[in-house]
């Protein structure tokens, strides 16, 4: 985790720190986020169906119904997707279950994963997520979180098919 702050410091990205118990679902960690406007998200990674895997990290509101259909569709792949299992998680994001986050992309040298977006994140001012652990939360803009996108070296797509 240190590591995350230490590269987001050397770029002047500012963010705010919130500590709290672990926590695994957006449910369990709305009572922590009670007092800010920010988004609140969540971050699935996903795979295609079939071999040879593609990766992605599919960001969204955590009010979003993820609809892995219309996100196969939107990006173009010729099978459904379908969540990574733990190991294909460790192995691309360096992350364990519950603590899901783009902040996991630092440690995807070989940009293998791709980035989808939910275009209404785009409208927010800030954003919640995990610096790579479930324990804490970094409140971050949107302009200072396409810096974080752009220094990683990840492109990213905005995705218009999550149903509320």
């Amino acid at each position: 985790m240190p590591e995350i702050f230490t590269l987001l410091n050397s770029l002047g990205i500012s963010y705010t720190l919130h500590k709290h118990p672990p926590v695994f679902t957006c449910s369990e960690a709305d009572k922590y986020w009670a007092n800010t406007t920010a988004a609140h998200t969540k971050n699935l990674f996903l795979k295609t169906e079939k071999s040879p895997h593609k990766y992605f990290l599919y960001i969204l509101e955590c009010s979003q119904r993820a609809d892995l259909k219309s996100l196969a569709k939107s990006l173009n792949l010729p099978s459904r997707l379908t969540f990574a299992n733990n190991t294909e998680l460790k192995n691309n994001l360096g992350l364990t279950p519950g603590s899901v986050s783009p902040f996991g992309l630092i440690n995807d040298q070989n940009h293998l994963v791709t980035v989808a977006i939910s275009s209404q994140l785009q409208t927010k001012s800030y954003l919640l997520f995990h610096p790579n652990t479930n324990t804490a939360t970094l409140e971050i803009s949107w302009e200072n979180f396409k810096k974080f996108l752009s220094h990683t070296g990840h492109n990213y797509k905005l995705i218009t098919t999550s149903k509320p």
